[in-house]
């Protein structure tokens, strides 16, 4: 056995390399650092040992230390965790090894000397931990665990769901690495053994129902052809695959009969649609949207039906609001979706030559349905013809004949008096319909006089429109000492330019029925 000088010694650096799996178990961020005990030769102040994984080094000198004879037993009993040999290495005279015993107990590193046991007291360090926190990532209601502290090397049991976390159509499934649940799995109470920080994830399970669709405004419709539409609103989670049937007739929930489908395959939430073609123009059709997944399905209901473009055809309709100088003339657009639609007319039927008509008034694109224009400057008791005209892309139509009314004779014209009243007080931007009216009268205004009235309480007062036509009204109060009031339905108040006529001085003359049957305030 080699001897050492003191002074050799005092300066030696005393290396150790430890590569024994449980003598350390920690992994501090600096060197732990140990400090010499009281008995047995003192090792000067500097004595350290610096621990990196499971190897450490041990660094200090020694006053008048042999190494050699070094005392090989290993103590047993309480306290003591583990027990390893080590090698002191003196730099200053080559690599010369001696094998010492050491071991560790909660407090204290031991050193076998011959001259009994150094005992360097713990002063820093301790195992390393890591804080392992939960997140409910998205749960509806309950609440992720508290943090859990794990101790190097030492295997942690991870929470359960013991906060009851849930979250609305999906089931909890343990816990995971990341938010998305692509990391690592770790079941709920399973072990953790990584020397790491981490945030487990609650990871969720979708839960599978059976998907929802419906159907949508079929669009880009002509002759020929459309595009169906309509909407996934679910999956169900699952992967959902979509239908489309169509056809002529509306067969309700079943994929057998239409004269139409379609595979649109496998979908994700959101609009749907489909182009079809080789359609008859001027037909209705039917489709409906039809979605399935391992769950259920669903139909879109109920079938949404359109109608393929054609060639319009029109009609007329009889004549209404006819008076002596005006008249309403009605027709329909009964197929084609929509055209442009005009309506010839004059004292002449000029057939289908849009030459030979005296007068015309083009009504811009209508819709599938009826339509009318108003026309006035027409001449009493005087027949008139009339007839409509429609065109698309498709073709174009003809009422199958002509129609006809006669202008109203000028009504009251052997009654003696007559007044234009105006509302000078209206100046509102739209037009009120078939709204009543109040007429206050009194013999302060030009050409009236209760003493021209022929008949009592007023019988012989009538009241015509702009075109003659006669208008209902009701009397409030009939005052022959001053003002009366008399309410009047007035077809349209379009400005402060609006007039209609009064009529009264009529021998014979009776209050009409509609003075007291409420037809004033119809409509």
């Amino acid at each position: 056995m080699k001897r050492h000088s003191s002074s050799a010694f005092s300066t030696a650096i005393l290396a150790m390399a430890l590569a024994v799996a449980g003598l350390v178990s920690t992994t501090p961020a600096q060197a732990q650092t140990y400090k010499y005990g009281p008995s047995g030769i003192n090792p000067q102040q500097n004595v350290w040992i610096q621990i990196t994984g499971t190897q450490a080094e041990f660094h200090g000198s020694f006053r008048g230390a042999y190494v050699g004879t070094m005392n090989t037993s290993v103590p047993s009993g309480p306290g003591v965790q583990n027990a390893v040999n080590f090698q002191v290495f003196n730099p200053d005279e080559g690599n010369d090894y001696q094998q010492v015993v050491g071991w560790v107990s909660s407090t204290q590193f031991y050193i076998n000397h011959p001259n009994g046991t150094w005992n360097l007291n713990l002063e820093s360090g301790g195992p390393a931990t890591y804080t392992v926190s939960y997140d409910a990532n998205g749960a509806t209601s309950g609440t992720a665990p508290g943090s859990q502290t794990k101790t190097h090397d030492v295997t942690l049991t991870l929470a359960s769901n013991s906060g009851n976390l849930a979250k609305t159509d999906y089931t909890f499934a343990g816990w995971n690495t990341a938010a998305n649940g692509l990391g690592t799995d770790y079941a709920a109470g399973g072990n953790y053994t990584a020397n790491a920080a981490v945030t487990l994830y609650a990871k969720w399970t979708a839960v599978a129902a059976a998907p929802t669709i419906a159907n949508a405004a079929a669009s880009g419709v002509t002759a020929s052809s459309a595009t169906l539409n309509g909407n996934l609103t679910s999956t169900g989670t699952a992967s959902t695959t979509v239908y489309v049937y169509w056809g002529t007739v509306d067969l309700g929930q079943t994929t057998s009969g239409w004269d139409g489908s379609q595979n649109l395959g496998v979908r994700s939430p959101g609009a749907v649609s489909h182009p079809i073609s080789g359609l008859s123009g001027g037909t209705p059709y039917f489709y409906r949207f039809f979605a399935q997944n391992s769950v259920g399905s669903d139909w879109g209901d109920p079938a949404t039906q359109f109608e393929t473009a054609s060639a319009p055809t029109v009609d007329n309709a009889a004549a209404d609001n006819i008076g002596v100088a005006g008249a309403r003339l009605n027709g329909a657009l009964t197929q084609g979706g929509s055209a442009t639609a005009t309506v010839y007319w004059g004292p002449t039927d000029g057939g289908t030559t849009p030459g030979s008509w005296s007068n015309s008034v083009s009504l811009g694109t209508v819709s599938e349905g009826p339509f009318s224009t108003d026309i006035s400057g027409l001449t009493e008791t005087t027949t008139y013809f009339y007839r409509s005209y429609a065109q698309n892309a498709y073709g174009s139509d003809w009422a199958d004949s002509t129609a006809s009314f006669a202008t109203l004779a000028k009504p009251f014209s052997d009654w003696n008096c007559k007044m234009q009243i105006t509302f000078s007080g209206y100046s509102k931007s739209s037009t009120l319909a078939d709204f009543p009216v109040l007429v206050v009268l009194n013999q302060g205004l030009t050409g009236f006089l209760y003493s021209q009235f022929q008949t009592a309480g007023a019988g012989d007062l009538r009241f015509t429109d702009a075109n003659d036509v006669e208008l209902s009204y009701q009397i409030e109060e009939w005052n022959p000492a001053g003002n009366s009031y008399v309410w009047v339905q007035v077809p349209q108040l379009v400005n402060s330019s609006s007039y209609i006529w009064a009529y009264w001085g009529k021998a014979g003359a009776t209050a009409p029925g509609y003075t007291t049957d409420g037809s004033t305030w119809a409509n």
